[in-house]
């Protein structure tokens, strides 16, 4: 005699006795169907197991790493794997996976996601994490360098096709990437006769004038510019040394 389907059915060389009903069945194919269709105890059919309680089934499904139940469906699907689980849980029950709760729509989830979890407000994205939490520096430079996607590439280089959304990256794709050479941007900033001199030092470090901060490339200068909310944004402004280095070198280029 030996116990099989989870301890509570009796092997008894082709008979099987189920300890749960009292009850004698003939062959393995009597019993399978005893136990996927009685209601005196729970059946997981994946697993071949017998269950006491629906209490007990739920909890070895819940717990058992073969499973991917949505518990959220009224009959509880069990998916061939996590990640179908997860767009299954996405795209159909709105899930938020930090709350662990669904929402109606997906305007909803992401409406949630921008208020609980310094979400994008364009898109709704998330950005809580493990990482990100410890920092709201963090949270912050996730969302804006996200946000960034969203902007329209109107800067494009003729000779890559590559497309830009700030001019920063504009210029250090011309500093340091296979379509040009830091020499040659410098060269054209020279060009302007507003004062180089103001925003590059003796150290041939460029610098800004207004706090004073150093950059290795000038294409940091532009990106300092364009990331300041305080008096540094007004060199990008309409009266702005960068802003007429930035003409000359789009004219030129």
């Amino acid at each position: 005699m030996s116990f099989v389907f989870g301890g509570h059915v009796e092997k008894h060389d082709n008979r099987y006795w189920c300890r749960l009903c009292a009850k004698w069945f003939g062959n393995e194919e009597k019993i399978l169907r005893h136990c996927a269709n009685t209601d005196k105890h729970e059946w997981c059919p994946t697993c071949q197991r017998v269950f006491v309680t629906k209490g007990s089934l739920l909890q070895h499904q819940e717990d058992s790493l073969v499973h991917n139940i949505c518990f959220f469906c009224p009959g509880q699907p069990d998916f061939s794997d996590d990640d179908e689980l997860q767009i299954h849980l996405e795209d159909d029950h709105h899930y938020c996976f930090d709350c662990h709760n669904v929402f109606d729509t997906e305007q909803l989830l992401s409406a949630h996601n921008i208020t609980e979890h310094n979400g994008c407000p364009i898109c709704g994205r998330a950005f809580k994490s493990s990482l990100a939490q410890e920092s709201l520096v963090l949270l912050y430079f996730l969302n804006i360098q996200h946000i960034r996607c969203h902007l329209p590439r109107d800067l494009k280089y003729p000779y890559c096709e590559r497309d830009f959304v700030r001019f920063s990256s504009y210029v250090r794709h011309l500093e340091v990437g296979p379509c040009g050479s830091e020499n040659h941007i410098y060269k054209l900033a020279f060009e302007i006769p507003s004062g180089y001199d103001k925003f590059f030092n003796a150290q041939n470090n460029w610098f800004c004038n207004i706090c004073f901060r150093e950059f290795d490339y000038l294409s940091g200068l532009f990106s300092h510019a364009e990331d300041s909310h305080g008096p540094c944004k007004d060199l990008l402004g309409p009266a702005g040394w960068l802003t007429a280095l930035k003409d000359h070198l789009k004219a030129a280029l």
